[in-house]
């Protein structure tokens, strides 16, 4: 039995805004004189595991989901002045995938791309993004 197992899990949320305005009409007639951009991710649920598969090899695997809300408020010069609003709502779900490798004192760990599982990679499908998208090396004195 392996006892050096590890599970993560947690919850958050997040929230961006951006605001605009301006006085001047000096871009022309549909140029925006006021904006709102709000987009708000909430929950964001995430876990993740890690095993020692191996006495040189852990494997680690996670995924999180969320439900972002997206709102817009624009107005321009015009008169009267023209107006935008939309909001969507979207979920997503990510899942990751990352070995890591022991030799001695050096650890390499590597995170997968997200989309290669699904594309077997350039040789099954011409896929020609790369397997790995951040491999770091620490050596430990």
């Amino acid at each position: 039995m392996n006892d050096n197992n590890l599970l993560v899990w947690g919850l958050s949320f997040w929230e961006a805004k951006h605001e605009y305005s301006r006085g001047d009409n000096q871009g022309g007639v549909f140029d925006i004189k006021e904006g709102m951009d709000k987009t708000t991710m909430l929950p964001v649920i995430f876990a993740g595991i890690e095993t020692q598969a191996t006495n040189w090899l852990k494997l680690r695997i996670g995924a999180n989901n969320s439900i972002m809300n997206y709102e817009q408020d624009l107005s321009d010069f015009a008169t009267p002045a023209n107006s935008a609003n939309s909001r969507r709502s979207s979920r997503a779900s990510i899942s990751r995938s990352a070995p890591g490798i022991r030799f001695n004192n050096l650890d390499v760990d590597m995170t997968m791309n997200e989309g290669f599982p699904f594309s077997g990679g350039y040789v099954l499908s011409g896929d020609q993004s790369t397997p790995l998208t951040r491999v770091s090396a620490t050596y430990h004195f």
